[in-house]
């Protein structure tokens, strides 16, 4: 049985994978009504999603919480200072307005390197029911940018005799479209 998995990008995103850190910080809750629990669930459920995706999330204390009140969006030199006291090579913060059920999720994504301009992701809908769908969406590009676009184009399944190709790609965790880890990928070989 072989198993291509044909990547865009280079295929040296699971040895950058173990040392890669990103700092995931409360979004801001722009809302008439009371939403303000999704200031910390909102980058809970980011960082959750992203380190399923193999990065090192690091999630700030209350001394940084405390301090977050006096940043603006727009601080990119204060986020860029922050990252790298925790040892992140990126930072993700961001906001999530509301005008009625409707919502609107704008995240920045800046990696530590001088000159690099914050990457902006934006997801929106309808209801908070779909909410995790949308964090979950946001998250796999915020992961792939901070791997620096490695992502699985497709897989190839050959040789396969015994076994559909169907049955094989049901079990497989790894799909086209996610953030190529070798850890996981090389499970699916197995």
């Amino acid at each position: 049985l072989l198993v291509s998995v044909i990547l865009t990008g280079l295929l040296t995103a699971g040895s950058a994978l173990a040392e890669t850190r990103l700092l995931v910080l409360p979004f801001k809750v722009n809302a008439m009504e009371t939403y303000s629990y999704l200031e910390r669930q909102i980058p809970d459920t980011i960082a959750r999603n992203i380190a399923s995706d193999g990065i090192q999330v690091i999630v700030p204390g209350n001394d940084t919480l405390t301090m977050w009140d006096s940043f603006t969006s727009q601080d990119i030199n204060t986020m860029r200072r922050l990252a790298r006291e925790h040892n992140a090579q990126a930072v993700v913060w961001g906001t999530i307005s509301f005008i009625g059920e409707n919502y609107s999720v704008d995240a920045r994504l800046l990696k530590t390197q001088d000159g690099e301009t914050a990457r902006v992701f934006s997801e929106s809908g309808k209801g908070l029911m779909s909410l995790p769908e949308k964090l979950s969406s946001l998250s796999q590009e915020a992961a792939v940018t901070v791997l620096s676009g490695k992502r699985i184009n497709s897989i190839i399944i050959e040789g396969n005799k015994r076994i559909e190709k169907d049955a094989i790609t049901r079990v497989m965790s790894s799909k086209p479209g996610d953030v190529f880890i070798t850890e996981k990928v090389s499970n699916d070989l197995k």
